[in-house]
């Protein structure tokens, strides 16, 4: 027969301060210890010195569906608690085994009352999966690359500010939005190359998903997979406006707008000693993008000053993932997310450029392009 002092099952227990004759307080604090007993047909009994509470039964942790005999002067119900906090103990008290013929009632120590709780006829009832109300937030940092393939390219490092809220409730609603910041550099066929460019970008998705329960390997808890869709928009402002290439060409702003649905899965394993993993899959239909370019120093024979191209990108995908690790701690969970993001966009329609306006005869378009994020997410979740 093995004993543990507390593991994953039902691990807690209720106090009962005895105020009937026979019965009388422990007259040393030396006295206070705690005896746990556990015996084979899976009925535990506790036993705690009431000189530790007040009067009445003082619950430490037991769920609510655990039926509890009391062996005290009188029965008393015990009350319900949450079912999350099983696998909590206080940490000041000792826990000694005890198998049952060692431990006789006449030989308890003095001040001392008991409660015996039959495991066997305890409800097996699920936890929940996840808290109903989960706020994430935190910094990320990451690395861009963005190609027009055979013509240039650009790279650098953005710092992103990363914020969440989601819901849980069987059904999973969250709401999610970043804002970036950071420098990149170009190199072109033909055009030149410039250091230290602007990039500032923001994204805002709304998801909407279904938690699906799945059984942990680990323990008896459960873990969980959740497909979902949502709506999700892009907005990235490259910004050489003023900028002078190393051979002489300006620079000019570019507006890029995505509107797209994200399409996934989320598979949550609850792992050992409060850590989770979480890994996700996502694959981004791609409902339509606007490029914006702007210029105040073109110069097309008609002069100095605003042109400006607008096009429209009708086709193209994207694909990201990511995996979560996550420490539970007892005022908030730490999180750890590498992550990678791709963007393919097909080549935009032929618009004419404008002059302050009217047009110029010159026609533009946004070729073939992708972009591709590699970064690392950090994070408390509350």
């Amino acid at each position: 027969m093995a004993y543990r002092p507390f593991s994953r099952a039902v691990l807690s227990f209720i106090v009962f301060l005895a105020c009937s004759p026979g019965i009388s307080r422990a007259e040393s604090p030396s006295e206070k210890s705690l005896e746990v007993e556990r015996i084979s047909n899976e009925t535990l009994s506790f036993l705690q010195d009431k000189s530790h509470a007040s009067p009445g039964f003082v619950p430490l942790s037991m769920p609510a569906s655990v039926p509890v005999i009391a062996v005290a002067p009188a029965p008393v119900a015990a009350p319900a608690l949450a079912p999350d906090t099983v696998e909590e103990m206080p940490p000041q008290n000792d826990i000694v085994l005890h198998p049952r013929d060692s431990m006789p009632e006449s030989d308890w120590p003095q001040g001392y009352s008991a409660v015996r709780v039959n495991k066997t006829e305890a409800k097996n009832e699920p936890r929940a999966l996840f808290p109903k109300h989960t706020l994430e937030l935190g910094p990320e940092v990451l690395y861009r690359s963005y190609k027009e393939p055979g013509l240039m390219k650009q790279w650098g490092t953005m710092y992103e500010l990363d914020g969440s809220y989601t819901y849980h409730n069987s059904v999973m609603l969250r709401a999610e939005g970043r804002f970036g910041l950071g420098q990149v550099d170009y190199s072109s066929n033909g055009t030149g190359s410039l250091h230290g460019i602007t990039d500032r970008d923001s994204e805002f998705r709304g998801l909407i998903g279904y938690d699906f329960p799945t059984r942990s390997s680990w323990d008896s808890s459960t873990d969980a997979l959740t497909p979902y869709i949502g709506l999700g928009y892009r907005h990235l402002i490259d910004d050489m406006e003023g900028k002078v290439t190393t051979t002489g060409n300006l620079g000019y702003k570019r507006e890029s707008r995505y509107l797209y649905s994200p399409i996934g899965v989320e598979d949550t394993v609850k792992l050992k000693s409060g850590w989770t993993m979480g890994m996700t899959a996502e694959y981004d239909a791609f409902w339509g993008g606007k490029q914006l370019s702007t210029s105040n120093g073109f110069d097309f024979g008609l002069g100095t000053g605003f042109y400006a191209l607008r096009n429209v990108q009708n086709t193209g995908y994207g694909l990201r993932g990511s995996i979560q690790f996550m420490k539970k701690e007892p005022t908030v969970n730490l999180v750890i997310e590498p992550f990678i993001r791709y963007w393919n966009i097909r080549a935009s329609d032929i618009a004419q450029i404008t002059y302050n306006g009217a047009p110029t005869g010159v026609f533009g378009f946004e070729p073939n392009n992708n972009t591709t994020e590699i970064g690392l997410k950090f994070a408390a979740r509350y």
